[in-house]
């Protein structure tokens, strides 16, 4: 539900800013987000029922929130952009959900819906050290100008002075590619050494993961 949720976000962005990049805008008004969200409303697969409902005003904050809090005033260049790239033999590929720039400054942004990253993983973010990569080895935009920044973009969380917002530290590109190359050569090896993290606290597998204490005495002879 949570997927559907960013989904169907993501499809009314896409929508809406389309439009405004189209008719010369710098983005579109909260108005016509909430119009393209009735009309995507009836096939995201929530239902009508109260729970539905209380989906749909979620959906209707994440919005409200990014639309009266938008946090730039670049020019938008294009929205789910596909990228390519092929690092050590290995193809990437992804979307990046918006391009904009300042100048002949581009940043390639994209939209959360969930709760924020912290500004340290953010920093050293796979995601958007792939975006950065691309979207420079991209013709038509490094034509534009230099792609020099990626954030996320989290409409959930409200600050002070707008939603919250995480970018990545460039001073990382380098040893985040070299990750990206590991990353590339053990799957091409089908080598898949387990990684403890934050996300181990919801592992169904966890009790029996050797890289754990709890999972470890699983293999004590």
């Amino acid at each position: 539900v949570y997927m559907r949720l960013g989904n169907l976000i993501h499809a009314v962005l896409e929508r809406t800013e389309r439009s405004a990049i189209e008719e010369g805008r710098e983005r579109a008004t909260v108005d016509e987000a909430m119009a393209v969200l009735d009309d995507e409303w009836a096939d995201a697969g929530f239902g009508d029922d109260s729970v539905g409902i209380a989906w749909k005003r979620r959906a209707q904050t994440l919005l409200e929130n990014l639309y009266r809090n938008w946090p730039s005033s670049a020019t938008p260049m294009d929205v789910e952009v596909e990228l390519t790239l092929t690092i050590d033999d290995i193809d990437w590929r992804g979307r990046a959900d918006r391009i904009e720039r300042v100048g002949d400054a581009i940043t390639v942004v994209d939209y959360k819906s969930g709760n924020p990253a912290s500004v340290g993983d953010a920093a050293r973010s796979i995601q958007l050290a792939y975006y950065l990569l691309a979207a420079d080895a991209d013709p038509r935009i490094a034509a534009a100008g230099s792609v020099s920044a990626a954030e996320f973009w989290y409409p959930k969380k409200l600050l002070s002075n707008g939603i919250t917002t995480r970018s990545f530290d460039t001073a990382n590109l380098d040893d985040v590619r070299s990750e990206m190359v590991e990353i590339g050569r053990r799957i091409s090896l089908e080598d898949f050494p387990p990684t403890p993290g934050d996300a181990c606290r919801n592992c169904p597998v966890a009790t029996s993961c050797p890289a754990l204490p709890d999972g470890a005495e699983a293999f004590v002879p």
